[in-house]
């Protein structure tokens, strides 16, 4: 085997090994650059690579401060087709306006995070371009079935059936998001519709009243700022919620505090809002990643062990139709457990200045700036 190859041998069957070499991550690093930068306290240099790349990619850091803007500059070493770009600045805009007002007015060349209630009005600005995608990354509520009363399986299906779901969809997404039906989402292979449940406050109330809740209950509902919809989700959310006796008092917190709070391992959060979204387009790598026991991203401490028995079983079974059986199997199990209330798929919407062009969607969900070119 010449040097520049690399073999991979595995021990057991597994579906997920090859759709997982399609992810960004883990990044390839020059060692030899990044080795002049160690030292006996830091023999990787994870300090000098917090603020360098040391990469093989189109692009290397070329400043950074932190909350505020980064800069790059093309790789004048990259052995691919040079980007168009060759200085680009990555600059915080908290401000959804302001983004906006900057791309429209040409002083930026992309906005990404704008509310949908912009995106439908910039559909109609001709100065502007809109690149829309229902890619995968539904917005979820989620509850910690470790933490009471959400420990009842019927609580947490009282509130997936007090959810005024075509509210949401009007007042949220404005009609442009698409109804989440699964904890796997398009264009993920194998995905059913298993999540059905639809408003139903009577069956809401009998569910909460079997769980010993006849009068109702009360709950905190936690969200933070990660993404746009998380505000106007919970503030719907408290307002459907509470014609099935479940009074709700949403609470903002830091992103920092939300992203601490629901880590693997730590899940302190009863309620809380979240996106949930695969890197890779492949069935049980997103079903063990967000739902089983031992899940990076499970973050409201689902631990179901017949759940995790599929998944496992999903991972290395050969039979194509044996294996999308355990997948629809997974699906339907995990919307009976009803530890995730699915709402809609925003959608992934980028918007730049009219110009630019060759925007491609990857699985990842991330801009690819060595893609974009303006051509005037």
């Amino acid at each position: 085997m010449s040097k520049d190859q690399v073999r991979f041998v595995l021990t057991d069957p597994n579906r997920i090994f090859l759709a997982l070499l399609t992810l960004h991550i883990p990044a390839l690093y020059d060692s030899t650059e990044t080795k002049k930068h160690a030292s006996p306290d830091d023999p990787y240099a994870t300090k000098w690579l917090a603020m360098h790349t040391a990469g093989y990619g189109p692009y290397h850091v070329e400043s950074l401060q932190a909350g505020q803007e980064a800069v790059f500059i093309a790789n004048p070493n990259y052995v691919f087709d040079k980007p168009f770009y060759t200085r680009i600045i990555w600059r915080e805009v908290p401000s959804a306006a302001t983004r906006v007002a900057l791309v429209r007015t040409g002083q930026v060349q992309y906005a990404e995070q704008i509310p949908l209630q912009q995106i439908k009005d910039l559909k109609a600005d001709r100065s502007v371009k809109v690149e829309s995608v229902a890619a995968p990354g539904a917005a979820t509520l989620r509850m910690n079935p470790r933490m009471p009363p959400f420990d009842r399986v019927e609580v947490r299906q009282a509130v997936a059936y007090a959810i005024d779901y075509d509210a949401i969809g009007e007042a949220v997404f404005f009609a442009l998001g698409t109804r989440s039906r699964s904890m796997l989402n398009p264009p993920i292979p194998g995905a059913i519709n298993a999540y059905r449940y639809e408003t139903d406050y009577n069956k809401a109330k009998q569910l909460l009243a079997e769980a010993g809740y006849p009068n109702g209950i009360d709950v905190t509902l936690e969200y933070s700022n990660n993404w746009w919809w998380e505000e106007p989700l919970a503030l719907q959310a408290q307002s459907s919620l509470a014609r099935a006796g479940i009074r709700v008092t949403p609470k903002r917190i830091p992103s920092t505090e939300m992203n601490s709070r629901r880590a693997i391992n730590v899940w302190t959060l009863p309620f809380m809002t979240h996106l949930t979204s695969s890197f890779v387009p492949d069935p049980s790598y997103n079903m063990f990643l967000t739902a089983h026991c031992k899940g990076g991203s499970n973050v409201n401490g689902n631990c179901n062990p017949k759940l995790d028995q599929l998944i496992d079983a999903s991972v290395v079974e050969r039979d194509n139709t044996k294996w999308l059986k355990l997948v629809a199997e997974a699906q339907e199990l995990q919307a009976q457990y009803a530890t995730f209330v699915e709402t809609f798929l925003p959608g992934t919407h980028e918007v730049f200045v009219a110009c630019v062009n060759g925007f491609m969607w990857r699985p990842h969900n991330r801009l690819v700036w060595k893609d974009l070119a303006c051509s005037r």
